[in-house]
């Protein structure tokens, strides 16, 4: 078995992914070029850009409830000797409309959420959405007020 075929069998084996077969020049036997390099970087350069899209994937949801016309307010509801801030999104109706509770994912009650809240209300319900990390936060605050990734932590 010569060299090359050793070389194939192996990358077939654990299975490399997308592989160009080329022919050297000056009589250099049959070749193998991965595309690990460029692989990598494609890869590299995904990642950052999901995390820069990631930092900033709440601004559109910022916007977009500055911009709702629809009546919101946090209302604390105390149960049991614990208080919950819960944001509250009326439709534009003054006739009685069902509720829908929204809870948060591990990210808290982050602006994604709160513009969920208010797409349900668009859609003609009363939009309650509880921050469950009520009163975990430094100070006693609510999921804005955690630091970096700590709030998956807390949950």
């Amino acid at each position: 078995m010569t060299r090359y075929e050793k070389t194939l069998r192996s990358l077939q084996a654990c299975g490399c992914g997308t592989m160009i077969l080329f022919r050297m020049t000056s009589g250099i036997r049959e070749g193998l070029l991965m595309k690990t390099f460029a692989f990598k970087f494609t890869f590299m350069i995904l990642v950052v850009t999901a995390f820069s899209w990631a930092a900033n994937a709440q601004d559109w949801a910022q916007a977009k409830l500055k911009q709702s016309s629809r009546h919101r307010e946090w209302v604390t509801v105390k149960h049991d000797g614990r208080s919950v801030e819960t944001f509250v999104v009326y439709p534009e109706s003054k006739d009685k409309k069902p509720v829908v509770v929204i809870i948060h994912e591990i990210f808290g009650l982050s602006d994604w959420a709160q513009n969920l809240a208010d797409e349900v209300a668009e859609a003609g319900y009363i939009a309650v959405a509880p921050d469950l990390l009520s009163g975990m936060a430094p100070g006693g605050g609510r999921t804005p007020d955690f630091s970096g990734d700590k709030v998956t932590e807390a949950v």
